[in-house]
């Protein structure tokens, strides 16, 4: 049976092989094999047929575009607004057609048909300052182009611009540029113009219209600036005395992001291989574009990113609602976001991400859920007690602890530890006091972990309910915690962690269902609810199950009623609880996917591993291109979700290193072991530039005829360990 489970997987990755294949030949897709990202020290460009309604964005570390194919968008410098859309015209009213889509790691752009040519924009954010920049280039004859723009200058999600001052908006030269600015009482402003504008109509009320003159072989440059009133000029003239020079910098700051990234190479140069090594790549670089520094809260990496009023639940929720996808501030999206950080050498603004959670540390202990951008605006307090979210989340304080300790095997960063120190102590003894029935595990009593609504998480805010999915974290937070508290002569917290182990190591066997599988929660009456769910995914991939267990259990999840050819869904489609429109009870994300990833690679499984790893490769070629969404509806391959995802984007980078690969990190000991299961497809893959503590991992792994592999190790002050697993 494990032999056909087997077979039915490898089938499964190569179908979505020959998928990849089929529509790079239908032209559908665009993809350079001549070079790999490593010969080429950035992301390779990818390019397919336009569709007016796919999503795309561009992002710098103050601004952010979030759009269409089509061109149109919005435009934020959070907590801010700038322009609530932003939409390219021929003449005012007759909208132009996308033709070709093309996404590099520094710039988008787009070829749009209109009743003259052919015009081709290019949309740049500028590295670290709140301005768009969009070139606008003539592909025939002369073009007289225009936007639509409009703004209120609102304030991210709860706030609405109705909470602050009104804004002005006004049509007059800045510098020798025509212009529209928006502003609010000299607070907040917005200007909106460039070379090749040659006027503007405000209109008597609702969008205003920006027009823009372009002769071929003579660009025009749009540029959107802002946000404090007193910089905004400056930024605005700054940029259009050398639009170009905005452009290189862009792209430079991109390459150099890029070669702070591991160096992938797969061998031989097979369409497929190119396919996993660029998907990689642009995992990475799309991971790191959700990194954003917020005035006044502080840096990290936002959950994700869509247009205002197009994110999961916009059937309830007003269109206006300030609500860019989830780019602001999650604890537990970043936390498990933190687990490939950490192995791919992000470890400054990792840094800056602890930080925050450290500073907005609930006085209980307690890690936080969700923190808006506009969070100073609102005030904290108002936060904590007008809206549910703040503290919403059981699982984020033990991930906390286990993401940290991550952090300390790949970094060796001992001196961050003990600066966070205080803050990881007084999570950890607010823990271990809400295991209310004395069960050996922490309860859901403190919020949800992992459902958030639907028939899953029924009377699951209670003492004594624990899912198997929190209560996993909870184990390896305790190990973790036992491991760093001896580290750091912390013998009391040491033993506090190493007396709960035996204890909760025996709570968490007690799941198993003799059907096979781990059962997905324990109920406040003390008996179990036994859905068949990727929940027991994480008890495994952190190697916290029995080995007979994990692999009967991952027959149950790599079933096709939970493993689609696009991914995993929460819940098997053949539970009384499923429904395939639902988030958290039968919607496919990523982010499981990369759990069952893991999971199947730890027990190995590695034909199953790598069926699950491809169903998230395809994603990056597929729907939003270079980018991985949030989630996809259960029943058919369809993206319903936010399209550009954090845990989504890093669930690939982690399901190759630390899943394919078996890579493991001892800064402290100066080592890495590399425990390698390599699908048939793969014969050599060299990884270089991984940073363990003060060295760097420089190694290719070969697969020879016997099925045992062989290591050549150029690494500079790393021991490396090679486990066989054949």
């Amino acid at each position: 049976m494990r032999a056909h489970a087997r077979a039915g997987l490898t089938l499964l990755a190569i179908s979505m092989v020959g998928a990849f294949q089929t529509q790079e030949a239908l032209g559908m897709l665009s993809i350079n094999r001549s070079q790999s990202p490593q010969a080429l020290e950035e992301t390779p460009p990818l390019s397919h047929g336009a569709m007016a309604e796919r999503f795309f964005d561009v992002t710098g570390r103050r601004m952010f575009f979030a759009g269409r194919e089509d061109g149109s968008g919005e435009v934020w410098s959070p907590p801010f607004q700038m322009l609530a859309e932003l939409v390219p015209l021929y003449g005012n009213t007759a909208n132009v057609v996308p033709l070709t889509y093309r996404i590099a790691q520094h710039a988008s752009a787009i070829e749009l048909a209109t009743p003259n040519g052919d015009l081709r924009l290019t949309y740049v954010a500028h590295p670290t300052e709140p301005a768009l920049l969009v070139k606008i280039e003539a592909e025939g004859g002369v073009e007289e182009f225009s936007f639509r723009v409009s703004s209120k200058i609102r304030p991210n999600w709860p706030l609405s611009s109705a909470n602050l001052a009104p804004v002005s908006r006004s049509s007059a030269r800045v510098g020798s540029f025509e212009a529209v600015t928006f502003d609010r009482q000299g607070e907040q402003r917005v200007i909106v113009g460039g070379i090749g504008v040659t006027g503007t109509n405000l209109g008597a009320e609702g969008p205003s219209y920006v027009q823009v003159h372009i002769e071929p072989k003579k660009p025009a440059y749009l540029v959107v600036a802002g946000i404090g009133a007193s910089d905004a000029e400056n930024l605005f003239l700054r940029i259009l005395s050398n639009p170009e020079a905005t452009i290189i910098e862009a792209e430079e700051e991109a390459r150099r992001t890029f070669r702070g990234f591991p160096k992938i190479e797969i061998f031989p140069k097979t369409s497929v291989n190119t396919y996993i090594e660029q998907a990689i790549a642009w995992s990475m670089m799309a991971t790191d574009r959700l990194y954003f520094e917020t005035p006044g809260v502080g840096n990290g990496y936002v959950a994700g990113i869509n247009v205002s009023g197009s994110t999961t639940g916009a059937d309830f929720i007003p269109f206006d609602n300030g609500r860019p996808g989830f780019a602001w501030y999650f604890g537990r999206d970043y936390l498990w976001m933190s687990l490939s950080l950490s192995l791919t050498n992000q470890w400054e603004k990792s840094k800056e991400n602890f930080r925050l959670l450290a500073r907005y540390q609930d006085d209980s202990g307690k890690i936080m859920h969700e923190l808006p951008t506009s969070v100073e605006l609102l005030g904290l307090d108002r936060w904590k007690s007008d809206f549910p979210y703040f503290l919403a989340a059981a699982d984020s304080t033990p991930l906390y602890i286990v993401a940290l300790k991550r952090y300390l095997d790949c970094s060796g960063d001992v001196e961050f530890l003990q600066e966070l120190w205080p803050s990881i102590e007084k999570a950890f003894r607010w823990l271990v006091t809400t295991d209310y029935d004395g069960d050996g595990l922490i309860d859901n009593f403190e919020g949800h972990g992992w459902v958030e609504g639907g028939p899953l998480a029924y009377n699951q805010i209670a003492k004594g309910h624990t899912t198997f999915y929190l209560a996993g974290i909870y184990v390896q937070c305790l190990q973790d915690m036992a491991s760093m508290a001896g580290l750091f002569s912390n013998p009391d917290l040491q033993k506090m962690a190493q007396d709960r182990l035996p204890k909760a190591l025996a709570a968490l066997e007690a799941y198993w269902n003799p059907l096979g599988f781990y059962n997905d929660r324990k109920l406040a009456t003390g008996g179990y609810s036994a859905e068949k769910t990727i929940a027991p995914s994480v008890p495994i991939l952190f190697g916290l199950c029995m080995q007979e267990k994990a692999i009967a259990n991952l027959g149950v999840m790599n079933d096709p009623k939970i493993l689609t050819p696009w991914g995993a869904r929460y819940i098997a489609s053949d539970e009384p609880a499923y429904d395939p429109t639902l988030y958290h009870s039968g919607n496919v994300w990523p982010l499981f996917t990369g759990w069952l990833t893991l999971a199947n690679y730890k027990s190995r499984l590695e034909n199953a591993g790598f069926a699950a790893f491809m169903t998230n490769v395809q994603h990056t070629y597929s729907n939003t291109l270079g980018l991985v969404g949030e989630v996809y509806r259960g029943d058919r391959f369809v993206e319903v979700g936010t399209p550009h995802q954090g845990w989504s984007e890093t669930a690939v980078t982690q399901g190759f290193l630390e899943g394919m690969l078996g890579l493991k990190i001892d800064a402290l000991q100066n080592q890495a072991t590399l425990s390698p299961l390599l699908p048939d497809s793969i014969e050599t893959v060299h990884v270089s530039n991984i940073r363990v503590g003060p060295g760097r991992l420089d190694v290719q792994i070969s697969r020879q005829k016997d099925g045992t592999y062989r290591l050549l190790n150029q690494s500079q002050g790393v021991y490396v360990r090679l486990v066989q697993q054949q």
